[in-house]
């Protein structure tokens, strides 16, 4: 005696599993990951990953590495997709030595190691978009650049501009000399150094001919220059 049953066996098509094109990010950078077609996943390697059970994972890989995601949809089946991840290093950049400068002076400084420069302190600076600006701060101030290269990566270095304040000069007060008679100059205030001009020798008498300004000049141990006048009245003398 002969009977007969029947199974039907269905092959089930196996989920598209995507995570996307290769991708880089720059040294120190994270990117997330985001795999579609599936209801679960598992990523590996689980290195350098926020978390390896979820669908948009967060990576920061510090060398290249390929990152491998297990799909599997409602009916328990599977599906492998992986993506690269490539580092981009970051510029090397060089820039001016840390500084000084006397108040009301201009200098220029620099940075290099890149494609584009963004400088971040937008005040006594000429041109915030160069390598190369001229700076003139009134106080001292921390100046920083983002330089980025060709592959976008950027990075941050800085200059410290320290500004030497300018002396105190003083070069006294006006006077009035009858003409013919003698008179000295005295400098004081905080400079190392004092000049007079027209050859005036600090402290020493000179015989007043003519009305004049005199022009005092201070320079200090920063050499750092600072100037005052003082004016001589030559009063003539009375016709008897």
């Amino acid at each position: 005696c002969v009977n007969y049953d029947t199974v039907n066996i269905v092959s089930i098509d196996l989920p598209i599993i995507d995570i996307g094109e290769d991708l880089s990010i720059c040294v120190g950078d994270s990117v997330q990951l985001n795999a579609s077609g599936g209801e679960n996943y598992t990523w590996s390697p689980i290195s350098f990953i926020s978390n390896i059970n979820i669908s948009n994972p967060f990576v920061n890989p510090v060398s290249p590495t390929q990152y491998f995601v297990l799909g599997t949809d409602n009916n328990g089946c599977s599906n492998i997709d992986s993506i690269n991840i490539s580092i981009n290093q970051l510029p090397n950049i060089s820039v001016s030595n840390d500084t000084s400068l006397c108040y009301g002076d201009t200098i220029k400084i620099f940075a290099n190691g890149g494609s584009t420069y963004q400088w971040l302190n937008s005040d006594s600076i000429n041109n915030l978009n160069t390598n190369n600006p001229d700076i003139w701060p009134n106080n001292s101030s921390l100046y920083s650049v983002v330089v980025t290269n060709d592959n976008n990566c950027s990075d941050t270095a800085s200059i410290n501009i320290t500004v030497n304040q300018l002396p105190n000069v003083s070069a006294g007060n006006d006077q009035n000399i009858c003409f013919g008679d003698s008179s000295s100059l005295n400098a004081s205030g905080s400079a190392q150094n004092y000049v007079w001009n027209n050859g005036i020798i600090d402290g020493e008498l000179f015989q007043i001919n003519s009305s004049q300004q005199y022009i005092l000049t201070g320079t200090d141990i920063n050499n750092c220059v600072n100037y005052d006048t003082v004016n001589i009245v030559s009063i003539d003398l009375p016709i008897i």
